[in-house]
């Protein structure tokens, strides 16, 4: 059998079953193929993709496969140059803005911080700016080994809305974040109103104490990261602490999270069904974001003094 070779091809028009590249032309094939890229089944033709078979290779653009691995690409028409890198891990799971390359140090302020943002031109085309620049703005969230946000520190940075891009940022914490164990990012702008949403809280715990709803989930480094909406059945305002358990589609455990939620607002009508719900941010170790079901735990409730 003759071997067949994965290939990759970034632009490219395609026209009925020729692909034309640059000044050269070759004929391609439609080639109907599935993909199973981590564990997940994608389609490309949903986000508009095809795959193309030439000489006994797949073709299928650069920026998908980028995309679905998590990986940033850019392209620059004046030198033709394209540049992938996989060092963008963090997300705001509500966004598509992520960050990478972030050092900290410490100083008789807090902790000095540095990094990098990548932004999508793709990503920015839905929003139909009509400016070539904006500003874009959020926070990192830094996180210790149980959980706990340690502290967070605001960034604020001038785009270009017509490209791809890599920005470098600089801001500061004014507590210790140098021993942190994982970062994520909240907040981040611009935003658009597809990716913002509050879910229907659901899921109760075994004493029907409080009820949580969950957000959207994302991969970030060796974490997943993401938001849940909490509410209380109990009078008076509360600090919660609870853990979220994630099932796969064999029951088995895929993590845990430990969610740590200060001064929630219980009900101020005793018959209340539906709780206010609030939005907290949470990490869990692993991969969770292919989960069936999770559950919830409450582990302590205690009045605000």
């Amino acid at each position: 059998m003759k071997k067949f070779v994965i290939g990759m091809l970034i632009g490219g028009i395609l026209t009925a079953s020729t692909a034309t590249y640059a000044s050269d032309s070759i004929q391609a094939v439609l080639y109907s193929v599935k993909y199973i890229i981590n564990g997940k089944e994608e389609n490309p033709i949903e986000n508009g993709y095809r795959t193309l078979n030439f000489d006994g290779h797949a073709y299928l653009p650069l920026r998908y496969i980028s995309d679905k691995l998590g990986a940033a690409v850019l392209y620059d028409e004046d030198s033709k140059l394209i540049t992938l890198d996989n060092g963008f891990t963090i997300i705001d799971p509500r966004n598509f803005i992520r960050a990478g390359y972030i050092n900290t140090s410490k100083n008789t302020q807090g902790t000095l911080i540095d990094g990098k943002l990548y932004f999508s031109g793709n990503s920015l085309q839905m929003f139909d700016f009509t400016t070539d620049t904006t500003a874009s703005e959020g926070e990192l969230i830094f996180w210790n080994s149980e959980g706990k946000i340690i502290d967070k520190a605001p960034f604020a940075v001038n785009i270009n809305t017509r490209k791809d891009q890599i920005v470098s940022f600089h801001t500061m914490t004014q507590s210790d974040v140098t021993d942190y164990e994982t970062v994520t990012l909240e907040g981040t702008t611009p935003i658009h109103l597809l990716h913002t949403y509050r879910p229907f809280m659901t899921t109760k715990d075994a004493e029907s104490k409080i009820m949580i709803g969950l957000e959207l989930l994302g991969k970030s480094g060796d974490y997943s990261t993401g938001t849940l909406q909490i509410g209380s059945f109990v009078k008076g305002m509360n600090n919660i602490e609870a853990v979220v358990t994630f099932y796969g589609n064999q029951s088995e455990i895929l993590g845990s999270a430990r969610i740590h939620a200060p001064s929630i607002n219980g009900p101020l009508d005793p018959n209340i069904t539906d709780p206010i719900g609030e939005s907290i941010p949470f990490i869990a170790k692993g991969d969770i974001t292919n989960y069936k079901t999770f559950a919830v735990k409450l582990i302590s409730i205690t009045p605000v003094e």
